[in-house]
């Protein structure tokens, strides 16, 4: 089984541009926790839930002004779709993050793949992904 097998093709994103507020509201109404951030339509970097709140919420910023590029997680770690889950979830925990882009050969982002994604497609995996689940990460992408 591969990436491109289990990975969700639906990727909410937003430009970089726009206020931390707004993409809180995207992330409401699309019911996703979390954001891929675009320049030009290229994927460049993340934002979480617990980004928003770490970031902006306990530092006490104005979420109205902030911009969604100053609380992004960058340099973006991503996967090919060809990838197999190992390689997906080796990924996952040598980075700290649950939640790998995947990109197409010419840099296309295509979809988003999650440890939980890949624990629901193949049980196995559970054992080895469940501290990233269990205990979230502070890393980049987190």
């Amino acid at each position: 089984m591969n990436v491109r097998d289990i990975m969700v093709r639906k990727v909410i994103t937003i430009d970089k541009e726009a206020s931390v507020r707004k993409a809180c509201r995207k992330m409401t109404r699309e019911k996703v926790g979390s954001l891929l951030i675009t320049d030009n339509g290229s994927a460049i970097g993340i934002v979480t839930e617990r980004d928003v709140i770490r970031k902006v919420v306990q530092s006490g910023k104005d979420s109205e002004i902030l911009l969604i590029k100053r609380i992004m997680s960058t340099p973006l770690v991503v996967i090919s779709p060809a990838a197999s889950l190992e390689l997906a979830v080796d990924t996952m925990i040598e980075n700290r993050i649950k939640k790998l882009p995947v990109i197409s050969d010419d840099s296309e982002l295509i979809g988003i793949v999650s440890a939980t994604d890949i624990i629901a497609n193949n049980p196995k995996y559970l054992k080895k992904v469940a501290a990233l689940i269990v205990h979230g990460v502070d890393a980049v992408g987190g």
